[in-house]
Order: structure tokens, then C-alpha cells, then sequence
């Protein structure tokens, strides 16, 4: 993971944080500095207007440095004009080679009273960069032997977007992934190409309508790790109360698209000074001015429950498999948190997430749209077999079921997994149900077979009885012939 944070005075790859770096000096100590370097060699005449100064470090790599006061300006920030011809040199910092002069340039000075500010160096690209202070263009450099590559840009940038160059309220530029991005008052991130200077995107989804007279808040770029820009609304001399709708958020460092965003003042104190920003293992953490509370952003643990009937079910019949998907993040154990949600905090969709956390944490209202999470459930069956039955989605309460019709009898496993998100890492619970076997069917009953007596002698009693009746009917019919 690369990491950038803008809260150091003084990085490897130039550029400062604040514009009183005596703040980070050590007071009442004694140092002794025949120990304070790694390596001490003799280097060759830098000539120029002034003594020269260091400006940029790849450990074991390149010293890029100045021999004249370049700006005309304070706290870093260049007006009206600068030193011509101003003088740049590198040193190598190589072992094998340290200490030797690889190339001095003198370049001239930009017309229109110009001034030229240093901004960061791209190691992927090999650039360093300079941004015009009346203009807030960008122009490239390059490391191996100081030629200009590119620029100005042309950009059409807003007022002020120049403004923090020298002020602690986070870096006007930052480097990562062959990138260079760029922050201001203008209330938008812009990002080049340090290759070509080409501008690959621009964010500024930052309207705060009639909340504030910005019109786009003010937008500062807090650290740059995991293929995302981290950076907050924030501003050098905020009114009391604070404005609303200022926010941190999170976007995709190589197409500009917002990733997420969450309701907060963050950033520095005053919009100078020590940052309140901070990102390391994962994590984003802020100071939210709005109600002072610290807060700590990153993908957190997640809990699931699945439940399936307690007695016997019979053979054919459907049955129900439930459970609760939960947040169990460290938050979720506070007071506050544990008193509103008795049977835990709901995992929602990353969709959901940032209107859901300012409902759970910051008093927000309950989100009317808010989506749960995808539950897989699994079960393993009387005779060994293991497939998958179905998938269930939580709803805003977090619980989830399936209706499910066993095809076996026996005793069954079921396992409900929850595969994690952007959000949550993953979870699982099992749990078992019975299905009773079914019924014996009676086999149908057979006709007895007729014995030898059967077979003769009902026949042979059938026909007397034919006969008698014979009889009696002849002899009733001779009887009425004799009547006179």
C-alpha cells in the first residue's frame, strides 16, 4: 500500500506542510549533530544568486536543489515576478556515484511577472513539478536532467485555488500512481498526468447550495493510499457556528469517481497548524469540529445468526431458515449505540453505508432506502452431500430468511455465510433441522384362494336351492290347473 500523509513538515519528496516549520523544531533538547547524517562527501561548486538549498530527495537516487531565491513571496506562495535566471541542480545520492554533479540549469524567468512555486516530485515518472502562483497552472520537469517536459497546464481553475500553497490545511498537490493531484479553495480535486501533463479527471461534487457563500466548499486533499484520495471540506478562517454540509470523502484516485462521502468538518485547526486527518492500517481517521468527536472510518467485522426449526419437520413440508446479519465494529459497543440497537446494529449494502453510519453515529435521520447485505446458505445433507439451497437478502432491520422445501429426510447441516464487502469482512453461522422419514404404506390386501371344498361345494348348495324353488313353482302351478 503507498502511503501518503500530509502532516510531516518536510517529506523525501519535497514540500511543506506548514508555513511555520519552526513549530516541528525540538526545544529544550541537545543534539549532537556529527551523528545527525549517514554519509558525508564533498560536492562540486553550485554557482547562483543565492546559497543552495535542497528541495528534493530520493533517498539513494537524486538531490534536486536551488541556487537562488526563486519566489519573491512568503510562506512559499510566489506574486509578482520571481529571480532571472533562476537556477536548479541535482546531486547524485547513489552509492556508487554520491556526491557528483549530474546536471545545473539556469532557466529563465516566465513572462508577465510570473512567479514559479516548487510543488511535489513524481518517482514514478521521474517529474517535479512547479504550479504558477497568479495563474494556479502546473508545469513538469524532468528528474534526469531538468529539462521542462510540459506546460502550462491550461485548466480552467477557479479563485483561490492556489490559496494553501503555503498554509497547513493540507498539501495544494500530491503524488501518487504516476498522478499529480491538485487541491483548492475552488472546491475541486484535479488530477494530471506528470508523464505528459494531461488532465485525466476532475471532482467537485462539493455544492453546498445555500449552506455557505463558497458556492463549491473549499476541498483539501488529507492522504492518498489504496487507489483513493482522501480529502475534506475545510477552510483558513471558518465563522461561528460552522457552516453545514461540509464532509470527508473518499475518491477513486485513477478515474475520479466518488467513492463514498460522510457528513463532517475535518481537517486542521483554523485551517493551519496540526492536521486532524490521519490514515494508517486501513483506517481513516478524523476530528469532526461539528461535534467533537474522533471518528474512524475502514472496513469492519460483521456477525450473522441463522436459526431453522427447533422439532422435526415432516416429510414434503416447507420450512424457514432466518438469522440477523450485524455491525459489530468497536463503535457498536458504545453506550449510546448499544442503548438504540438492544439486538445490534444492522449491516447494510456499501450503497447504503454512508447515510446509515451518520444515522447510527452522528443523530442523523433513518435513511428510507437503505438495503442490507447477501446471505449465501448452504446445507449438507442425511447421505454427505453439500449444495447450496438458495441466497437471502437482509433488510433494514438486518434480518433475512428462505422459504425452503427439503427433497431427503434425515438430520441437515445448514450453513448461512456472509461473503463481507468494501464494508464488512465476512461472517458465518450453522445450525441443524431434522426431517422425519415418511410414513410405511400398508400393502393392499389379497384375495384368500378358494379351497377344493369352495370350488364344489357352494356350486353344488346353489343349485338344490335353484331346484327347490323349480319345485315349488311347478307344483303351485298343477294345483291352480285342479280348481274347478
Amino acid at each position: 500500500m503507498a502511503l501518503w500523509n500530509w502532516t510531516s513538515s518536510l517529506g523525501p519528496y519535497g514540500g511543506t506542510s506548514g508555513y511555520n516549520l519552526g513549530s516541528w523544531r525540538p526545544n529544550g533538547k541537545s543534539i549532537d549533530t556529527s551523528t545527525a547524517y549517514s554519509w558525508n562527501v564533498s560536492i562540486p561548486n553550485l554557482p547562483g544568486s543565492a546559497n543552495p538549498q535542497i528541495i528534493y530527495i530520493l533517498p539513494d537516487d537524486i538531490i534536486i536543489g536551488i541556487s537562488s531565491p526563486v519566489t519573491t513571496g512568503t510562506y512559499g506562495m510566489a506574486y509578482r515576478g520571481m529571480t532571472d535566471p533562476w537556477t536548479v541542480w541535482a546531486i547524485s545520492d547513489r552509492p556508487q556515484s554520491r556526491g557528483q554533479l549530474l546536471w545545473l540549469k539556469d532557466y529563465t524567468a516566465p513572462a508577465g511577472d510570473i512567479g514559479l512555486t516548487f510543488g511535489p516530485l513524481d518517482p514514478v515518472n521521474r517529474v517535479w513539478t512547479m504550479a504558477e502562483a497568479e495563474t494556479m497552472q502546473w508545469r513538469g520537469f524532468s528528474v534526469d536532467s531538468g529539462n521542462a517536459l510540459w506546460g502550462p497546464t491550461t485548466t480552467e481553475m477557479r479563485d483561490m485555488q492556489f490559496f494553501s500553497s503555503g498554509s497547513g490545511a493540507g498539501q495544494r498537490a500530491v503524488t501518487a500512481y504516476g498522478n499529480i493531484y491538485v487541491q483548492g479553495y475552488g472546491g475541486e480535486i484535479f488530477a494530471y498526468n506528470t508523464k505528459d501533463g494531461n488532465l485525466l479527471w476532475k471532482f467537485n461534487d462539493t455544492y453546498s447550495g445555500l449552506q455557505s457563500p463558497w458556492g463549491l466548499m473549499p476541498t483539501l486533499i488529507a492522504s492518498i493510499a489504496d487507489g483513493k484520495v482522501f480529502v475534506f471540506n475545510n477552510e483558513h478562517s471558518p465563522n461561528s457556528p460552522l457552516y453545514r454540509g461540509y464532509q470527508v470523502y473518499a475518491i477513486d484516485a485513477f478515474t475520479g469517481e466518488g467513492i463514498w462521502k460522510m457528513a463532517g468538518w475535518a481537517g486542521t485547526i483554523g485551517g493551519h497548524g496540526v492536521s486532524t486527518c490521519v490514515l494508517a492500517d486501513g483506517f481513516f481517521v478524523y476530528y469532526n469540529f461539528y461535534d467533537n468527536s474522533v471518528y474512524s472510518i475502514g472496513k469492519g467485522p460483521s456477525a450473522i445468526t441463522v436459526e431453522a426449526p427447533m422439532t422435526s419437520v415432516e416429510p414434503g413440508k416447507s420450512l424457514i431458515i432466518s438469522g440477523m446479519v450485524t455491525d459489530i465494529s468497536a463503535g457498536t459497543k458504545q453506550d449510546e449505540q448499544v442503548a438504540r440497537f438492544p439486538n445490534g446494529v444492522p449491516a447494510m449494502s456499501d450503497e447504503s453505508m454512508s447515510q446509515w453510519m451518520e444515522y447510527v453515529y452522528m443523530q442523523k435521520p433513518r435513511p428510507t432506502n437503505a438495503t442490507g447485505v447477501e446471505v449465501s446458505l448452504d446445507v449438507t445433507d442425511s447421505n454427505g452431500n453439500y449444495r447450496n439451497i438458495g441466497t437471502a437478502s437482509s433488510d433494514a432491520n438486518g434480518i433475512y430468511y428462505l422459504n425452503w422445501v427439503p427433497d431427503i429426510s434425515g438430520e441437515y447441516t445448514v450453513i448461512a455465510s456472509f461473503a463481507g464487502s468494501d464494508s464488512y469482512w465476512p461472517s458465518q453461522a450453522e445450525t441443524v433441522f431434522i426431517v422425519d422419514e415418511a410414513a410405511s404404506t400398508p400393502p393392499p390386501t389379497q384375495a384368500l384362494a378358494e379351497s377344493p371344498a369352495d370350488m364344489y361345494f357352494v356350486p353344488a348348495v346353489v343349485g338344490i336351492v335353484v331346484l327347490i324353488i323349480v319345485g315349488f313353482a311347478v307344483l303351485a302351478v298343477l294345483m291352480l290347473r285342479k280348481r274347478p
